[in-house]
């Protein structure tokens, strides 16, 4: 019996010897991260449990070996031998856990010095979860510089398109984006259109009948520019004035009906010579109406007027029915943008901007704020960024990308619209005294 309580207490030693291993392994890797210093707390837990199940075993000896008096007090020296080394263990164990956190602290206060956060920040993500579009609104008109810039870089890290958002319910809106990508060097198919009038009069197939000057018109003059056609129809006393887009001639823009001088109506048409929208004034010669038609030619929105005030705004589906009513466009484009704006996408927009910011809170859309450096001298939107959860940003330059990490309290992904990813030059900051190697 003896012998079996000696071959017990070697397996013991044996045991002891592997927990000595794992605690030089563990006394190697002390610099690890935090993820080392739980790791260091569940190998304190099995060397205590380890330690309750000999002190068990010790007990049981113990007992059993009353009776052998030879071999009893050398297996309960070697017991209480092996209790003494895991004890020391444990508390070197201990004392690695207290290195360990040492170190943590040290390197968060490392890089509070050095960087003045201890959050990281990276890239812009560029993947199909990320989807970005631009608030042309809260860029333009004073800002059309850091627009292109970013739009640019957006294609430039990697966006196969790049989203276009305007509120504005202007017919014009797929024209003068078409012109605004062309003068800046961005390929059409990069750019998708986001507004509310524009997906409505796109819905159906563009099966309307393009625009053509009627054939009984009695006499007709040119501008001088040649780009303005006045003519008087025939059997009537009805004028035409006749807008095109270039003095070419080629494409009808709008037409205002005049009679006796005065305006009665005036309609515009897209690049395809489609009619868009009437607008239609009353005797005193106020708007009264508007008529937008989608591209099958069948009509989609009607807004009524008084004295120059929306007073309701009815909306129709694809045949020609009245499906909703609106007490303006604004209510009508809160609706669209709950219903039918691309809510997984990201919004980028000037954070100086009210408009934006009030559209991302009350849409709950994802935002993407343009800082600058004149954005940092406010204090009201530096407590913005210091107060919200956003993570992307667009910075425009490096400095101010320094400047926005040690202002966010969070983990923060950052695209500058600049050429300059990092500071000219870096110089090695010095080391705060601790453990940090």
């Amino acid at each position: 019996m003896a012998e079996s309580y000696r071959k017990e207490l070697e397996d013991i030693e044996q045991r002891e010897k592997t927990l000595n291993v794992q605690k030089s392994r563990l006394e190697k890797d002390h610099e690890q991260t935090a993820a080392d210093l739980t790791a260091e707390q569940d190998k304190l837990a099995d060397i205590e449990s380890e330690l309750s199940h000999l002190a068990k075993k010790q007990s049981d000896i113990k007992r059993a070996i009353t009776s052998n008096g030879q071999d009893r007090q050398t297996a309960i020296d070697q017991a209480n031998e092996t209790l003494a080394d895991l004890k020391a263990q444990q508390r070197a164990t201990q004392t690695a856990i207290e290195n360990a956190t040492n170190k943590l602290l040290t390197g968060a206060a490392q890089l509070v010095s050095w960087f003045g956060t201890t959050f990281r920040f990276s890239s812009l993500p560029m993947d199909a979860d990320h989807r970005y579009i631009i608030d042309f609104d809260a860029f333009l008109p004073h800002h059309a510089e850091e627009l292109n810039k970013v739009t640019h870089r957006l294609l430039a890290s990697g966006a196969d398109k790049v989203g276009v958002y305007s509120a504005y319910f202007d017919i014009n809106f797929p024209h003068e984006i078409a012109e605004w990508a062309q003068d800046n060097g961005i390929e059409a198919d990069q750019i998708e259109l986001i507004n509310p009038l524009y997906q409505i009069q796109s819905r159906g197939k563009a099966t309307a009948i393009p625009v053509s000057l009627p054939s009984n018109i009695a006499q007709q003059n040119w501008s001088s520019d040649h780009k303005t056609l006045n003519a008087t129809l025939k059997d009537n006393d009805w004028t035409l004035r006749i807008h095109y887009r270039t003095a070419k001639n080629e494409h009808i823009a709008q037409i205002d009906y005049l009679r006796d001088g005065k305006l009665s109506k005036q309609s515009y048409f897209n690049d395809a010579g489609i009619l868009s929208a009437n607008a239609i004034f009353n005797q005193a010669g106020e708007l009264a109406t508007e008529e937008y038609y989608g591209h099958d030619g069948m009509i989609a929105i009607v807004v009524s007027y008084n004295r120059g005030t929306q007073n309701g705004v009815e909306l129709y589906d694809e045949s020609g029915i009245l499906i909703n009513n609106f007490a303006d466009t604004n209510d009508l484009i809160t609706w669209w943008m709950q219903h039918h704006y691309p809510t997984e996408s990201y919004l980028i927009g000037r954070l100086d901007d009210k408009k934006y910011r009030n559209l991302v809170t009350k849409q709950q859309l994802h935002g993407v704020p343009f800082i600058n450096a004149k954005t940092l001298e406010d204090s009201e939107l530096v407590g913005l960024l210091s107060n919200n959860d956003t993570h992307l940003y667009v910075a425009s330059d490096h400095r101010v990308t320094e400047d926005l990490m040690r202002v966010a309290n969070h983990d923060i992904a950052i695209m500058q619209i600049n050429d300059v990813f990092l500071p000219p030059k870096i110089t090695a900051p010095q080391n705060l005294t601790g453990s940090v190697e």
